[in-house]
């Protein structure tokens, strides 16, 4: 299962460190699972201390000892109650470095494919320097506060696409997105589908009603219709 189209390139999120990429992971599982059992993310807030990883920059890719071997994402007994999901990095000279472990009560199933969401999206960033861009559009909605996962836009989005073009707005006139793929040449299409299907994901996440609309069939219609009654 794909858990994202569209990407961007990019090296890190935010400022490099761990704390910036956890922040970035959580928003990103909120908006793939929106009604998701986790109670809290833990292991990067703690004071500056032995155990504090939060300030230390995300390792990358690359073949010195303390560059990252592979991504190591997965779900673990909780002790008394729920389980706990890892996402933590495995360096070649063997050390664990851990990103954090999420306190979760879902279901097991859930668990599981959330530890996968985790590791595709880590594979992207670290070893393609490609960032979802699914953060950067949900961030894009407007909300009461900016923690709440539910809009409070109550306008209809417009999702507006032919064969090389994307735009996202209201009727109204607000525009959320507007891009031209043209510069893809033949892989135009498939760039303006990825987008297209991760502002799905995104509205439907924040309970935003929307309409497609392709601009292609439309006009192909239209002719139809112009010739069918000339």
């Amino acid at each position: 299962m794909k858990f994202f189209n569209a990407v961007r390139k990019n090296t890190s999120i935010g400022d490099g460190t761990v704390r910036d990429l956890v922040g970035w992971l959580e928003r990103f599982i909120n908006v793939i699972f929106p009604e998701n059992g986790i109670e809290y993310w833990s292991g990067h807030e703690f004071p500056a201390s032995a155990r504090d990883i939060g300030r230390r920059p995300v390792p990358t890719s690359g073949f010195d000892p303390t560059s990252v071997h592979h991504v190591a994402c997965y779900v673990r007994g909780g002790y008394s109650e729920g389980n706990i999901i890892e996402a933590s990095l495995v360096l070649r000279d063997g050390t664990l470095f851990t990103l954090a472990w999420v306190k979760t009560f879902g279901k097991e199933d859930e668990n599981w494919m959330i530890a996968r969401a985790l590791s595709q999206v880590l594979d992207s960033l670290i070893y393609w320097h490609e960032v979802p861009e699914l953060v950067e559009m949900d961030r894009k909605l407007p909300r009461n506060f900016s923690h709440e996962r539910i809009s409070n836009l109550t306008e209809t989005i417009e999702l507006l696409h032919d064969e090389q073009h994307l735009t996202v707005r209201t009727a109204s006139g607000r525009i959320f997105d507007q891009r031209d793929c043209s510069e893809f040449g033949v892989g135009a299409k498939w760039a303006v589908l990825a987008a297209r299907d991760d502002w799905k994901t995104v509205l439907n996440s924040a309970k935003v009603a929307f309409v497609e609309v392709n601009q292609t069939t439309a006009a192909n219609d239209q002719q139809k219709a112009t010739l069918s009654a000339a």
